[in-house]
């Protein structure tokens, strides 16, 4: 899959509740009877959520025009360095953040331990020019390929690395994708 791009299932096209009806209906023989999940229908529900995180609302929990890369699109290198108030960080540190994040959690993912990391290191970028703020997005883009990548490549979820770090990856992208969306409401107040 190209990011970008709508995904090609039919899972992809669906609401968040006519994707529960749809994983209901579901003959026995699409799916396991051992009471675990199979890689087919766990990918595709992974990839799901990260399409509407990142690029396409499909219902499952945002709004129209709420994704990540939408979101940002609609930001200027000059709100991106603003702090959203005193003692707070900029939208392009969320940004630079978030890469730093997926820096290590691709290493954690594959099994590999990033060791010690410099945490404060990656909020230290807060002010950008408009070229470097359209290199800290397409920074972002290269991630989330990877990140596509990685699942789409990835046989086997039985380790706490992969499917801990998938849901971390959910988690935290969507946690600031929220404190961004905040900002928002403060550059329109101000």
């Amino acid at each position: 899959m190209e990011c970008g791009q709508e995904l090609s299932s039919p899972v992809a096209k669906m609401k968040f509740h006519e994707f529960v009806v749809f994983r209901e209906e579901r003959s026995v023989s699409e799916t396991t009877t051992s009471g675990t999940i199979s890689v087919k229908n766990f990918r595709e529900s992974l990839l799901f959520v990260f399409d509407e995180t990142f690029d396409n609302v499909h219902g499952a929990f945002l709004d129209p025009s709420e994704s990540l890369f939408p979101t940002l699109e609609g930001i200027s290198a000059t709100d991106a360095s603003r702090p959203v108030g005193v003692g707070c960080s900029s939208v392009a540190a969320q940004v630079n953040h978030l890469n730093f994040y997926f820096d290590v959690a691709f290493q954690y993912m594959r099994g590999e331990n990033p060791g010690r990391q410099d945490w404060a290191s990656s909020w230290a970028k807060t002010e950008v020019t408009e070229e470097e703020w359209t290199e800290l997005k397409e920074e972002l883009r290269v991630r989330q390929r990877t990140l596509v990548e990685l699942i789409n490549g990835t046989t086997s979820w039985d380790s706490e690395e992969i499917i801990g770090g998938a849901f971390a990856a959910v988690a935290h992208t969507a946690f600031h994708l929220g404190q961004i969306r905040h900002s928002l409401c403060v550059f329109r107040q101000g």
